[in-house]
């Protein structure tokens, strides 16, 4: 924080590590439509590559991982999701009929077990989703409790048309926001004394957590920022070597 206060640069990636689009916790939600079709791509792709780049057969090894990764994406996403219903065991006890026709017995599964597994699953499974608690009051996303820490910090910063240089970093990223919807955002926030941490607590909360994926700019600007401090030195010590005389004739 402090070393935000006296640069604009650390400020300007700090702000812009805020305001970024993906979430910091886990995967990105990506929907299941684009989620199969992107199995489906890649699928095909290490037979398609390898053919094309003259059998290389280690194109099948690393989109076959890639294949992996995306079912492993997938059944994370519906493991997170709702239990199962009734009527999701009774469209999988359909989905095995159908397939059971297809196929018959070449599968080597024991149908008849399976039918006391779909019997035993629809027994315990929910009739309906019961009712949650009733909430009141709005509830905020990551992503927007990071634009309210970014335009705190800038708050806290002492910058001046702070809205306005986060709707600048988010265009960076792609997302357009108007000016007035991130003052609006951070406005109701200091209103809303219910959420902990408080506003002013935010840019210290979340930069710790992104701290990580931070530090290697960071070290770069620091970096770059010692490497100009010691050219503007050596520059002074060089000419206070001169001697006195012609250094006024110089100068």
């Amino acid at each position: 924080m402090a070393l935000a206060k006296r640069s604009s640069e650390v400020r300007e990636i700090l702000v812009k590590a805020l305001v970024r689009p993906a979430t910091y916790f886990g995967p990105p939600r990506v929907g299941f439509p684009r989620l199969l079709t992107a199995l489906k791509v890649a699928d095909v792709a290490g037979s398609t590559v390898c053919q094309e780049k003259n059998q290389e057969v280690t194109a099948l090894d690393r989109w076959d991982k890639v294949r992996d990764m995306l079912l492993s994406w997938i059944r994370t996403q519906l493991l997170s999701g709702p239990p199962a219903l009734k009527r999701d065991v009774r469209q999988l006890g359909l989905v095995l009929r159908l397939m059971r026709e297809w196929q018959g017995d070449a599968t080597d599964i024991n149908w008849m077990l399976i039918d006391e597994d779909l019997e035993l699953l629809e027994a315990k499974a929910w009739e309906k989703l019961p009712k949650g608690t009733p909430r009141r009051g709005r509830r905020l996303s990551e992503h927007q409790k990071r634009i309210i820490a970014s335009v705190e910090l800038l708050r806290q910063c002492g910058q001046k048309a702070r809205c306005q240089m986060v709707v600048e970093a988010l265009k960076a990223w792609g997302v357009k926001r108007d000016w007035i919807t991130v003052s609006n955002l951070w406005s109701w926030y200091k209103s809303y004394r219910l959420h902990h941490p408080e506003r002013h607590a935010l840019p210290r909360y979340w930069l710790k957590i992104i701290y990580p994926y931070i530090l290697p700019q960071l070290k770069e600007y620091l970096r770059g920022a010692s490497n100009q401090l010691n050219g503007r030195l050596d520059s002074n010590a060089s000419v206070s070597d001169k001697p006195s005389a012609l250094r006024r004739r110089n100068g």
